[in-house]
């Protein structure tokens, strides 16, 4: 990585250090059927569909609701309509063969495939990232997942995102994958003193880890099928 620009391949986009995180986790794993929540405009989808293709082959799923709404179109946050744009960029790099996408929005989609029996060796949730549709989003990524699949979070920073990535570390039956998820702080004292917090813990490669390879990538990989005990809840 060193003197290696981490580049964004769009605003709010992904660094390409995150998208080799995820290549190395789908290539090292042999893994061959994906899923994917949000495909924007397919950088993630084609290099993934690239690992696919150099190895044993294989498929992905994406799931957008906006891929083919006008650019402009949409204004939701940060979301807004791609033009087929990720589609495009699939089928310009020859991968359309291997990919399938639902036009829908998660909560729709991925009860469909849990009805239909599918499962899945990754998932990777970069959808929407209020709380609720970042859990919707892992609620049924377990279902669909395979014991030793591996569920990924982008944007695990965030607030939201961060403490599903936390209820998952606490509460299910799931082993993190590379250093531990951050939070942003926007409050200069408090990102100091995590800072020293692993100083003092002798984590210094793991922050550095988490900063420059990771970014806001978290990874769990799922060790069993479980379900949560009723009325029974580990603070996350």
């Amino acid at each position: 990585m060193s003197g290696t620009p981490n580049t964004v391949d769009r605003p709010q986009g992904m660094r390409s250090s995150e998208v080799r995180v995820i290549c190395d986790l789908i290539k090292t794993r042999r893994y061959s059927k994906l899923l994917e929540v949000g495909m924007a405009n397919g950088s993630s989808s084609v290099a993934l569909l690239r690992v696919l293709s150099e190895s044993a082959g294989g498929s992905l799923t994406s799931i957008d609701p906006y891929q083919f709404a006008a650019v402009g179109s949409v204004r939701n946050d940060n979301d807004d309509g791609y033009s087929g744009e990720g589609v495009a960029n699939v089928k310009r790099a020859g991968f359309a063969h291997m990919h399938t996408l639902m036009a829908e929005p998660d909560y729709v989609a991925l009860p469909k495939l849990v009805e239909r029996g599918e499962k899945f060796d990754f998932v990777f949730v970069d959808g929407y990232h209020s709380f609720d549709y970042a859990f919707v989003d892992f609620f049924f990524a377990d279902l669909l997942l395979r014991v030793g699949g591996v569920v990924a979070f982008h944007d695990s920073s965030y607030p939201a995102v961060y403490k599903v990535c936390q209820f998952i570390a606490r509460n299910k039956e799931y082993q993190l994958i590379g250093p531990r998820p951050e939070p942003t702080y926007s409050n200069l004292p408090r990102s100091v003193l995590r800072r020293l917090r692993y100083w003092f813990a002798g984590e210094n490669a793991m922050f550095r880890e988490r900063r420059l390879v990771w970014c806001s990538v978290a990874a769990f990989e799922k060790i069993r099928d479980s379900q949560c005990k009723q009325r029974v809840v580990r603070d996350f």
